[in-house]
């Protein structure tokens, strides 16, 4: 089962293609009490074999109790994975105190933002021996260059770390692609090339952690079956699901910054679920749902098992 959880909405970057919803700052954070209420609240209903809690904001972070609820899940539900997505800005001092009770850290590097490399190099190098921790590059077409001197940077700073390139909407949520020229869709294929094969490369820094369950994504026409990304599946536009059965709602949930629980983090927004922080109870889905857009533009939600009509 897979927790997309939006903690808040605070954030401490102003990224002009991020959305309100992702750094208004409106909903704040939720009491401690609230969030481990809901970390129960899964574990006594999911009867998966275990659990990916994918945490993220705003920025997740900046949360006086983030490292406590951590510590939560780590406790309450032991054969989970606990998966943070961040902007990598605390300093490495907070990072070398907390990154040994995450299983994986997901670094989204923000080139504008950022200006340089020399942080995120410095975390991901203070967390690879206790997490698996990996970087995903916004490519804003409106610095492109830039973007591909920082991929450039991190490849030769990082052997074997993931370092992949994130195509950008226009919005965050608006399903609408940054308008990219043919040479730059072009250099998204080859970066992801010179990503796979630096994954390949040996890092000189031991390893200190132990390996959580594989997260595998795989994919299948009834004859053959191949090992996938969700990068990989937009990047070749295979991003399509209309019409197929999808497990949203019992594979995974998504929590906003709210409260409001709903089935998928980017479609079927009009189904609410239940609100944690008002403390309502959970409905949980009884059938799969059908998908009912033209594209699948959220790596959470493609990642979740879905079927073709027979």
């Amino acid at each position: 089962m897979y927790i997309d959880w939006q903690l808040s909405d605070v954030c401490n970057f102003g990224c002009a293609y991020c959305n309100f919803e992702s750094r208004g700052g409106l909903h704040g954070w939720p009491t401690f009490e609230q969030a481990t209420k809901l970390v129960d609240d899964i574990v006594a209903h999911s009867d998966h074999a275990y659990r990916t809690y994918n945490l993220l904001g705003g920025e997740p972070t900046l949360w006086r109790d983030f490292g406590a609820l951590c510590e939560y899940i780590r406790e309450r539900d032991p054969e989970s994975i606990i998966q943070v997505l961040t902007n990598g800005s605390r300093t490495v001092r907070w990072w070398e105190k907390y990154a040994p009770v995450m299983d994986k850290i997901v670094i989204s590097h923000h080139v504008k933002i950022a200006g340089t490399t020399d942080h995120v190099v410095d975390v991901v190098r203070t967390c690879y021996p206790v997490s698996n921790v990996s970087v995903q590059i916004l490519v804003d077409h409106e610095c492109f260059d830039q973007v591909v001197e920082h991929f450039d940077q991190l490849i030769a700073a990082l052997p074997g770390i993931s370092i992949t390139p994130k195509k950008g909407e226009t919005e965050l949520g608006s399903g609408v692609w940054m308008p990219y020229t043919w040479e730059q869709e072009s250099w998204f294929g080859r970066a992801m090339m010179v990503s796979r094969a630096n994954l390949h490369n040996t890092n000189p820094i031991p390893k200190q952690h132990h390996t959580p369950h594989r997260r595998d994504l795989w994919a299948s026409d009834g004859v053959t079956e191949w090992k996938t990304s969700n990068k990989e599946i937009i990047i070749g536009n295979h991003n399509h699901f209309e019409g197929w059965s999808c497990n949203i709602g019992k594979d995974m949930i998504a929590i906003k910054s709210s409260g409001e629980i709903r089935p998928a983090s980017a479609c079927f927004g009009e189904v609410n679920m239940g609100n944690y922080r008002k403390g309502e109870q959970i409905e949980w889905p009884q059938q799969p749902f059908i998908c009912k857009y033209e594209g699948c533009y959220c790596g959470a939600d493609i990642e979740v098992e879905k079927h073709a009509p027979k």
